[in-house]
């Protein structure tokens, strides 16, 4: 962040990764939760650790942002978001949904990815290819 030129460093960095890529999940480890400026920031993490907080929190806070990532709900919810951010009209995005669930009770994700290549919309295919290319969809489609 401080060599972007930005005052707020890691929680500016924040903001741009959930902007880049959307369906990552972000974990923000931090001793400024309380100071309003970084809060802004903050809240484009998944999840928020104090510093110095005991480890069993820590724990518990990291496992459930692992459950997370491997719930395809969860995973939809976020995707869900990006789409509408990039435009697309809600029919649309309903459509990509029913072709997602289909593919998550298939566990066919190439039918999937198929329909994405044939989008018109260039931002909802970019959002896509880099959700079905991250780790979750190949975990949830059994390809780990």
């Amino acid at each position: 962040g401080r060599k972007l030129g930005a005052s707020k460093e890691g929680a500016f960095l924040i903001r741009e990764i959930r902007r880049i890529y959307p369906n990552k999940q972000i974990v923000a480890y931090t001793g400024s939760t309380y100071d309003a400026d970084y809060n802004k920031y903050l809240m484009y993490a998944d999840a928020v650790i104090d510093k110095g907080i005991p480890l069993d929190d820590w724990v518990a806070i990291l496992d459930t942002q692992v459950k997370n990532v491997v719930d395809p709900r969860k995973q939809w919810d976020r995707i869900r978001r990006a789409l509408l951010d990039s435009g697309l009209d809600t029919i649309v995005v309903a459509q990509i949904e029913d072709r997602y669930v289909r593919s998550i009770k298939s566990k066919n994700k190439e039918e999937f990815r198929n329909y994405i290549s044939k989008l018109d919309n260039p931002q909802a295919r970019e959002v896509l290819v880099e959700f079905l290319s991250s780790f979750c969809v190949k975990l949830l489609s059994g390809g780990i």
